[in-house]
């Protein structure tokens, strides 16, 4: 068993058992000390079973690794509880009060009920202890009117309760959150009776003639007409609806003996100037996710979106992975939604992938995947988005990203075939000259032997080696892997096999000059030189030319009478004009061929100078005869007191 913290880094080793017999079941229970863990910090363990017999696997087959099983698991941060301590005061001059103070989760009450008479012009400080995190409305009730205010728990740290303060008059804010809301809190109710619109005239004076005045903020089910309306919109821009609630904010009426006035209740639908900051607590199976877009339906206007952040201020969101905080002015059905990702699980050939399949998620959703390998195969681990992962735990599990995920389990077979083989002889016979002949050679002994020899298993990645024997009179010929000659080796090992192979030994007897596929070649053969000329010329020597590794064959190129040496190809790249071509110490087969045009030149003892010169040069001559024909002849004339011809 290892573990190490999640990503990249190196194993460590906390318990290991050796020493199982083949055949045996071991069942162990033990418990493992992990030390030294850091606290909010993700980490890997993981369980491997190690197969390190000879014989446990088909076909010859090594030992490998047979099982592994990893997990998981997050060191959560320690957090302790907090301490919640507020302020009430009694700005009454002449009466005493009598105040219970309760913390609410929505409009659950979820800690110890404290009461205390405060006398006219004082103050009582309460204190809550033991609340973990979270978003709480403190309410506090003079038996006459309530007032609520918010307060946010993070990290066991809460921010200030604002101060309540109870007046002479009866002005009241409550929050009610019906069966199946969001257990919303809420602050800035109070605040409300300040305003000149919401908390009117007649409003100060119901209230001066002994009547109470209460806002209150209802939380409740969005209805299906309104959900269906907020989905299409939500659906129609990719992201799928994750939570609703309906949001109203209600004036209502009492009078001095406590009767409801239920007739004169009055929604507030927009609240002008003031705004509300109310946080909606996500569901458990979304905590610690991100909501990417809040709409809202509002009376008869289209769906809108309401903006994230409040860098300018007006209405808006923000969220911290537990609650999403709206700071608005107009209620209504409010949806809270989140982009939906696409994931593709996929496996390659050898096996499949169970657990979570192809489709559409959201981000933070969970997603389990299990690589089952098929009979012959094994799992050598996932690719993720194209890219293969230093990791191949099975089963696997992770939370969607925001984004796609493209998820691929890679299968390779659990071994391979190697199939080794000497052959027998063939019908054929190669001339020492070049060509070849119908041998009647017979079927029968190859020659040799090449051990192991059939089809062998070899594991996955795993060493073979191969011995060729020649029988006694025989000589090994060639060795052949993949039909690729590696040349007269006696032995042969293949590493790291990720494939099936072949393997093929021939054989030949000096003494019979024939070999174990036909071929009349002397044993020093290992290469061979085809050498070819177009008709226009020669090669010398011409054919195919046996030659021994190390050796060098010189290749003489003729042209006929009247062509002259176009192009040499040496293993299919010109190299031009040349009369003769060395290949030295040759260790690789090679073919030249010799390309010949036709002469547009006067040849001369060898001299190829251009006919034009030629004739040039004839009349030069020619004229050169005449004059000293004539300059003599003139010469004589004058001597014997001729007039010269002209």
């Amino acid at each position: 068993m290892e573990y190490r913290e999640h990503g990249p880094g190196g194993w460590i080793t906390v318990y290991a058992q050796n020493g199982v017999a083949a055949g045996n079941l071991l069942s162990i229970t033990e418990t493992v000390a992990f030390t030294d863990l850091g606290e909010d910090t993700a980490y890997e363990v993981r369980l491997t079973a190690i197969n390190t017999g000879k014989d446990a696997l088909p076909g010859s087959m090594a030992g490998g690794l047979e099982a592994e099983v990893s997990s998981l698991f997050m060191i959560p941060k320690t957090v302790e509880n907090a301490v919640i301590t507020g302020e009430i005061f009694n700005d009454d001059p002449l009466n005493s009060i009598t105040v219970l103070v309760t913390l609410h989760e929505g409009s659950t009450v979820v800690a110890p009920t404290l009461k205390q008479l405060i006398p006219p012009g004082k103050s009582f400080v309460y204190t809550f202890e033991g609340i973990p995190d979270g978003r709480y409305n403190v309410v506090a009730d003079n038996d006459e009117y309530k007032i609520t205010e918010s307060i946010l728990i993070k990290d066991g740290i809460n921010e200030k309760v604002p101060d309540i303060r109870f007046a002479p008059g009866k002005t009241q804010s409550i929050v009610t959150v019906s069966a199946g809301a969001p257990k919303v809190a809420v602050g800035g109710l109070s605040e409300l009776f300040t305003d000149a619109v919401l908390h009117p005239q007649q409003d100060r004076e119901f209230v001066a003639n002994g009547g109470t005045v209460e806002i209150e903020l209802l939380a409740e089910e969005a209805s299906p007409a309104d959900m269906s309306a907020l989905d299409a919109t939500a659906a129609a821009e990719g992201r799928q609806s994750v939570m609703y609630v309906d949001l109203s904010v209600l004036r209502k009426y009492y009078t001095g003996e406590g009767l409801y006035l239920s007739d004169k209740d009055e929604y507030l639908p927009d609240l002008g100037q003031k705004y509300l900051d109310i946080a909606v607590p996500l569901p458990a199976n979304l905590r610690g996710r991100t909501i990417d877009a809040v709409y809202r339906l509002h009376g008869e206007l289209p769906v809108e979106q309401l903006r994230e952040g409040d860098a300018l201020g007006g209405e808006y969101f923000t969220q911290d992975g537990q609650y999403v905080l709206l700071h608005v002015n107009k209620f209504s059905a409010y949806d809270f939604a989140m982009n939906e990702r696409a994931l593709s699980v996929s496996a390659s050939a050898g096996g499949s992938v169970t657990g979570t399949q192809s489709g559409v998620y959201l981000t933070g959703d969970d997603v389990y995947v299990e690589a089952v390998p098929s009979a012959g195969s094994i799992f050598t681990g996932w690719t993720v988005n194209g890219v293969s992962i230093d990791s191949n735990a099975n089963p696997a599990s992770f939370s969607m990203p925001a984004g796609d995920v493209s998820l691929t389990a890679n299968f390779e077979p659990s071994g391979y075939i190697i199939t080794a083989r000497a052959e027998t002889p063939g019908s054929f016979m190669f001339l020492p000259g070049g060509g070849v002949k119908a041998a009647d050679l017979k079927t029968g002994s190859p020659g040799g032997t090449i051990s192991p020899s059939g089809a062998i298993g070899v594991e996955n990645g795993g060493t073979r080696s191969f011995a060729i024997n020649p029988s006694k009179g025989y000589e090994i010929f060639d060795v052949r892997v993949d039909g690729i000659s590696v040349g007269p080796v006696t032995s042969y090992t293949f590493e790291d096999v990720k494939a099936d192979h072949t393997i093929v030994a021939w054989f030949w007897s000096p003494r019979s000059g024939v070999d174990s596929v036909g071929a009349a070649r002397p044993a020093s053969r290992a290469y061979t030189i085809t050498a070819t000329a177009d008709p226009n010329g020669s090669v010398s020597p011409f054919g195919i030319i046996d030659v021994q590794a190390g050796d060098s064959v010189t290749i003489a190129i003729n042209p006929a009478r009247g062509y002259h040496v176009a192009d040499v190809v040496i293993d299919g790249v010109s190299i031009g004009y040349t009369p003769a071509y060395t290949f030295e110490n040759i260790s690789a087969d090679h073919t030249l061929e010799a390309v010949f045009a036709l002469n547009t030149k006067v040849p001369k003892t060898g001299d190829e100078t251009d006919i034009t010169l030629w004739i040039m040069l004839l009349i030069n001559s020619v004229m050169g005869l005449l004059f000293l024909f004539f300059y003599g002849r003139n010469r004589q004339e004058a001597k014997k007191g001729r007039k010269p011809d002209a």
